[in-house]
């Protein structure tokens, strides 16, 4: 029986995922190209909070010192790239972020943002890629905001004015006045522990959408007393403080003192 003669192997592609550990062929004669689609990295997701500093992790398996390593947010904003030995800093993240020098023979591609912002949410990419495998880092980043003074630009309320009205020989009314806050504050008067004094009056008026907060507390002993304005929408907090003298506080103390001395009290 004479044997056909052989035929030019048939080009066969196959695309196979990672996890199929492999591919029997009963065919003789055919050429077969494997694909392999890279695997999706692994999102981390890290949440912290304003103002800390932040660590992005990516490795790769070699020295990258004579690498490039490129990092994004959110695919097209550049937040830092080096490319041997030189690095680039853009946009919200110049003067903020920086790598590892003495690690770079360590594979570690990894960067560090100072002072996190809130804006600085998001998607950040790293890519090595002239590394083989070509190592990828995703990482889901939340930057919480924190309580603090902010710019007034945006509505924030400016700093509370104080007063000191009706004033008697056992106690004080303060008043606190918030102008042109937008959007409406919190309002309240606080003792130097953090207690919350209740407000004996509160008025509030509203002007072309900025309101205008009124805000009155009667006080009975010496101490420091703050009038703290809380805009949680902005994550905008600011107060004023005063120190309050109540007479009859230390003449009370002064004649407890007397009493259990037995003396006279010397005016």
């Amino acid at each position: 029986m004479l044997q056909q003669p052989c035929r030019s192997p048939r080009a066969v592609i196959v695309a196979v995922t990672p996890e199929q550990q492999q591919l029997r062929l009963r065919c003789e004669g055919v050429r077969v190209t494997l694909l392999f689609d890279p695997p999706e990295p692994t999102r981390i997701r890290m949440v912290v909070k304003e103002d800390s500093e932040v660590v992005l992790n990516c490795s790769a398996s070699g020295s990258v010192r004579d690498q490039v390593f490129n990092w994004r947010k959110d695919k097209n904003v550049e937040v830092f790239l080096y490319s041997w030995g030189s690095i680039y800093e853009s946009g919200q993240f110049a003067g903020r972020v920086a790598h590892f020098p003495e690690a770079l023979d360590l594979g570690n591609a990894s960067i560090r943002i100072k002072k996190a912002e809130v804006r600085d949410s998001g998607i950040y990419t790293c890519t090595v890629p002239r590394s083989s495998p070509v190592p990828r880092s995703e990482i889901s980043l939340l930057v919480e905001c924190i309580l603090k003074v902010r710019s007034p630009g945006e509505g924030a309320s400016p700093e509370p004015l104080i007063r000191k009205i009706d004033q008697t020989i056992s106690r004080e009314r303060l008043q606190c006045e918030v102008k042109g806050a937008r959007p409406r504050p919190a309002v309240q008067w606080q003792d130097s522990s953090g207690r919350v004094l209740p407000a004996q009056e509160t008025e509030s008026e509203e002007r072309d959408g900025r309101f205008y907060v009124t805000v009155r507390a009667i006080v009975s002993r010496s101490d420091t007393y703050s009038c703290v304005v809380t805009q949680e929408e902005l994550c905008h907090q600011i107060n004023s403080t005063t120190f309050v003298y109540i007479v009859k506080f230390h003449q009370n103390a002064q004649e407890a003192a007397a009493q259990q001395t037995g003396c006279d009290i010397i005016a």
